[in-house]
């Protein structure tokens, strides 16, 4: 043995383990998002929001009416400086309002830092910012204090980390909401299949656009459908499994090919075809439990439809370009960051293995 070799091939190994370490860490955001297919996002521009009497009326006609798994929605608005007043002290201050009609924790930006979020059907509790905690009350520890904003007392649930003066109340019904979130049970927690899953025979999408047709409510400005997200995550771990079988199987059987006999050219296709398998097969079984599928908008009804291509890439393109104009919201971010951040991890980790294996294998030919 020459010496420092197993010094060099200790460290190839490690530099394999951090490459497959980093593509893993990708696998696992893919995985963290694969209920972003139950999502769907909608953004309404100025003067063309939705009144909150008008999305419960459409649930409660929907409910009539006998359709199955109907959406979860939690819908919410924004109005600048309206006055708050600590009424146990007497002070009083400006801060934005959020007028939420569902969960709270879906229209909350900043994390939450102490309290709870309440229950969906509370109409006397909210959220405050953590810069007007300490404006009005001079410390953070408020939960259970009342705070009185929009003629009434609310009681606060929570505090978010947030400096600004913000507070996260229940919307009226005459609150016109502007950003609409639509949840969908995911397959295999109700009957497959149905309208209302982004993994039956519709997108969210479609379901969502469906139920605001049948209730004559306009569609968004903006609309995010999550199963992009998740699908999009799925294919950027799997692709790179199978990219890498193909590079497996063509490097490893072209090489020596014309300095060596036949039947030793038969051995080393032989030995290609194994790690090939093992990495195709290992694509199939994680896009089988990533539950990978691509929705159905995205397939055309012929493949040579290069005007159906044309217009859905357009369609993307304004809808992404658009998608700035909703503001700071807490499930685009995460959805956006972990998306980018899957994607660079999962073919960053991919080219360090095919540089690894080129430089430990040599290049076809060699």
């Amino acid at each position: 043995r020459r010496p420092g070799q197993g010094g060099g091939r200790m460290k190839k190994w490690i530099i394999l383990i951090l490459i497959a370490a980093l593509w893993g860490f990708g696998a696992i955001l893919a995985w963290t998002m694969r209920d972003a297919g139950s999502h769907v996002f909608m953004y309404y521009g100025e003067g063309d929001a939705v009144e909150k009497q008008l999305i419960t009326h459409a649930l409660d006609r929907e409910q009539e009416q006998g359709r199955n798994m109907l959406p979860e929605i939690t819908a919410w608005s924004r109005a600048k400086r309206l006055k708050v007043m600590n009424p146990g002290l007497g002070r009083s201050g400006e801060a934005d309002c959020i007028a939420v009609y569902g969960l709270m924790e879906m229209a909350s930006y900043p994390r939450l830092i102490g309290g709870t979020y309440g229950y969906r059907s509370d109409q006397d509790g909210c959220l405050i910012s953590s810069g007007l905690a300490m404006e009005l009350f001079g410390g953070l520890d408020v939960a259970g204090k009342y705070i009185w904003c929009r003629q009434k007392p609310y009681r606060i649930r929570g505090v978010t980390d947030d400096s600004s003066h913000v507070i996260l109340l229940p919307a009226k019904d005459k609150d016109a909401m502007r950003y609409m979130m639509f949840t969908y049970v995911r397959s295999g927690e109700g009957r497959t299949g149905e309208e209302g899953t982004s993994h039956g025979m519709e997108t969210g999408k479609a379901a969502a656009l469906n139920f605001l047709y049948r209730n004559e409510i306009k569609s968004g400005k903006v609309l995010v459908d999550g199963a992009y997200v998740s699908a999009a995550a799925g294919l950027g771990v799997c692709l790179p499994l199978w990219i890498t079988s193909v590079w497996a199987l063509f490097v490893q059987m072209g090489r020596r090919g014309e300095r060596t006999g036949a039947k030793v050219r038969a051995k080393t296709r032989a030995k290609a075809f194994i790690p090939a398998a093992v990495f195709f097969l290992a694509g199939l079984l994680l896009a089988w439990k990533l539950e990978l599928k691509i929705p159905s908008d995205l397939i055309p009804s012929r493949w040579s439809d290069f005007e159906f291509w044309s217009g859905k890439i357009e369609e993307l393109r304004s809808d992404m370009a658009a998608v700035g104009e909703a503001g700071n919201v807490w499930w685009l971010a995460q959805m956006k960051g972990r998306l980018l951040l899957c994607l660079f991890c999962s073919f960053a980790g991919t080219a360090g293995g095919v540089m690894w294996g080129v430089k430990c294998t040599g290049r076809p030919g060699e």
